[in-house]
């Protein structure tokens, strides 16, 4: 199955920006949380498979750098959207 290229920054932004909102509405004590954290959790959740399916379906990554990404993705989710968004997809 092919993804779309444009999936990965779409749910990267938005988990990054729903994070954010959440975070803000924590610390003013408003209502709704619940609702945002779910969707945080889940476009978070997307971000982190979508970028796992495209490093280990690149024919241009070989398997220590897919293990790499793969490990990346799973324990140091944000800082490696951040990189693999700017820099790992212009290079595979």
């Amino acid at each position: 199955m092919k993804l779309n290229n444009k999936w990965y920054p779409i749910t990267f932004f938005s988990s990054l920006v729903l994070s954010t909102i959440t975070v803000f509405m924590v610390l003013n004590n408003k209502p709704g949380i619940s609702l945002l954290l779910l969707l945080v959790l889940i476009t978070t959740f997307a971000h982190m498979i979508i970028g796992i399916y495209e490093v280990n379906n690149s024919k241009k990554i070989n398997s220590s750098q897919k293990l790499m990404w793969t490990l990346g993705f799973l324990f140091l989710n944000s800082i490696t959207g951040i990189i693999y968004l700017f820099h790992g997809r212009k290079k595979y």
